[in-house]
């Protein structure tokens, strides 16, 4: 494992991480969560981002890269994206493929407005652990 930065962010840590597994494309579909990182992962450069019109789509892009590489990503925005990738990672898991999904979340503020104010903003759920509960 390279070295991490002292000044690295999560977002770079994760772009260096996939590139340090061999990962050379990401699979997904870009939403508002999701920005700062592909923003991210363009400045490292070591990966390219592959674009798909769903997040199932993206899941069995990134399986069946996988299957030829070794280990696959596919990258979603939080809650309504990472639900729909749930059936390429529970196929990938019952295969045993190795497929990481990178679930952007809202921003820590947006988490604390809902428990301050009960406001839920794009693609959040109500209970912040729905997500990782049903992963």
């Amino acid at each position: 494992m390279t070295a991490i930065p002292p000044d690295c962010t999560v977002a770079r840590y994760l772009a260096l991480r996939l590139a340090e597994l061999g990962i050379t494309h990401l699979f997904g579909v870009p939403g508002n969560h999701l920005g700062p990182f592909l923003t991210t992962l363009r400045a490292e450069g070591d990966i390219e981002w592959v674009g798909t019109p769903t997040e199932g789509g993206a899941g069995q892009a990134a399986d069946a890269y996988a299957r030829i590489h070794g280990v696959g990503a596919a990258a979603v925005t939080y809650s309504v994206g990472a639900f729909n990738l749930l059936n390429a990672c529970g196929g990938a898991y019952v295969e045993q493929v190795p497929l990481v999904a990178v679930n952007a979340s809202p921003p820590y503020e947006q988490w604390q407005n809902h428990r301050a104010l009960g406001l839920l903003t794009s693609h959040m759920s109500p209970r912040a652990e729905s997500n990782l509960e049903a992963y």
